[in-house]
């Protein structure tokens, strides 16, 4: 069923199930903030690109207000629900507002266990965590559950948060997360070489001083 929510451009994607921090400073965020709150009504976040707003959106619940200050602004939690498709925007009002309605994943691969995928997924993920954590001394990340746990953990671009946000199977999103893993593997794994040949002095030793 479509409706009209308020809609929070930002240069993000929020994801169903994440919890992301914001402060809100905008007089006209903190107005539509205030709407939320009495009305006890969902916001719409879609990532913001720098000539375009894409139509598919996280429904964003307000989980808590961590603190209210005295000028008005806000820090509060929100938590990702489900997915929608924006088929209007509105800006008649201080903050946008958009035509929305929710959309889940099509039924078609529900009682794939995705076994070997999700096993393939695994296996990259925990070999790129073992170099991150060795260069950059990182405490262990928790274990992935599902797809949109990898994102933020992966080195995605804004642009592949958004396809990932617009996949409508889990087995299409584990496969691009799986696609991009080992397309940098590589290139991280000839970094990290070549940084260990420069540390020994390796094929770097007969360079002439200067």
């Amino acid at each position: 069923m479509k409706k009209w929510i308020p809609i929070f451009p930002l240069k993000l994607v929020l994801f169903p199930g994440e919890t992301i921090p914001l402060h809100i400073f905008e007089n006209r965020y903190r107005e539509m903030i205030s709407y939320c709150r009495s009305n006890n009504e969902y916001f719409g976040i879609v990532a913001k690109f720098s000539s375009r707003l894409p139509r598919i959106a996280c429904l964003a619940e307000i989980a808590e207000i961590t603190q209210e200050y005295s000028d008005g602004k806000l820090d509060i939690l929100c938590k990702g629900k489900n997915r929608c498709y924006i088929y209007q925007f509105d800006e008649s009002k201080s903050y946008l507002l958009g035509e929305v309605e929710e959309f889940d994943d099509f039924v078609d691969d529900l009682n794939d266990p995705l076994v070997d995928l999700k096993k393939e997924v695994t296996q990259l993920y925990e070999e790129l965590m073992n170099i991150a954590q060795s260069q950059l001394n990182i405490p262990e990340p928790q274990k992935p559950l599902v797809a949109y746990d990898y994102a933020h953990q992966v080195g995605l671009s804004l642009e592949q948060k958004q396809q990932l946000l617009e996949k409508r199977s889990e087995r299409e999103r584990l496969e691009l997360i799986r696609n991009h893993m080992q397309e940098v593997m590589p290139r991280i794994k000839a970094y990290e070489d070549m940084k260990e040949k420069v540390k020994s002095n390796g094929h770097f030793r007969n360079f002439p001083d200067t």
